[in-house]
């Protein structure tokens, strides 16, 4: 669960009477943040509806969307899958199939 809120209210321990609530990321007793990086790579592998994909999901011929660099909203066809999360893809550029490869963060 993903929640936000103003680290200066101090009802946040609200939260420990939520069913399923574990607990709050926090050091030495002092609240901290998840790196938005991190809230978009895993919101990334959640489909329309936000449920979690399992990463056996992802395979040869699926298209994807590239999300950052400079090929970031295109549409893109996997073509090659590698253990260290490198994938070749086949993107239209110029009209012609381009071959590039990219970090695959699913």
């Amino acid at each position: 669960m993903f929640v936000a809120f103003n680290n200066a209210n101090s009802q946040w321990y609200k939260f420990h009477n939520t069913l399923g609530f574990y607990r709050l990321i926090a050091f030495n007793s002092t609240l901290k943040s998840v790196p938005n990086i991190f809230n978009n790579d895993f919101l990334n592998r959640c489909d329309c509806s936000g449920k979690l994909l399992p990463l056996d999901q992802i395979k040869i011929a699926n298209r994807v969307k590239v999300f950052n660099g400079p090929f970031a909203n295109c549409i893109a066809t996997i073509e090659t899958l590698n253990a260290n999360q490198r994938i070749s893809i086949l993107m239209d550029l110029m009209s012609r199939q381009t071959k590039i490869k990219v970090i695959c963060r699913y």
